[in-house]
């Protein structure tokens, strides 16, 4: 479907995204502290790997011209569902850990 973004061939592109993905989310993981702050970066690690093993399968179905349609297109939804899942979870995560933050801070207002 996508083989070339801005020229660039596509496949390396994806590969890398979701290395980064992984090692990235488990970087973040490795440095929170509170409980929920903590989990959600725990789940951030379960759906970047997710998105690591999807994509990849994504990838290797798409390189073969035997695959049917029908499963190429639900693997390619199942990787835009879970990169969806796996930034709201950093989102919120993120979130979580900046609020977890500005409650420590000296009320700056008053």
């Amino acid at each position: 479907m996508f083989d070339f973004i801005f020229g660039v061939p596509a496949h390396p592109l994806y590969v890398h995204l979701a290395v980064v993905a992984l090692v990235g989310t488990q970087l973040a993981k490795s440095s929170g502290e509170a409980a929920t702050h903590a989990m959600l970066g725990e789940y951030s690690v379960y759906s970047a790997l997710a998105l690591f093993i999807d994509l990849t399968a994504t990838v290797l179905l798409a390189a073969r011209s035997s695959t049917p349609a029908a499963l190429a297109l639900v693997a390619r939804v199942g990787t835009v569902g879970i990169a969806i899942a796996s930034v709201v979870l950093v989102v919120w995560a993120g979130h979580a850990g900046a609020h977890l933050t500005w409650e420590r801070m000296p009320n700056l207002a008053g």
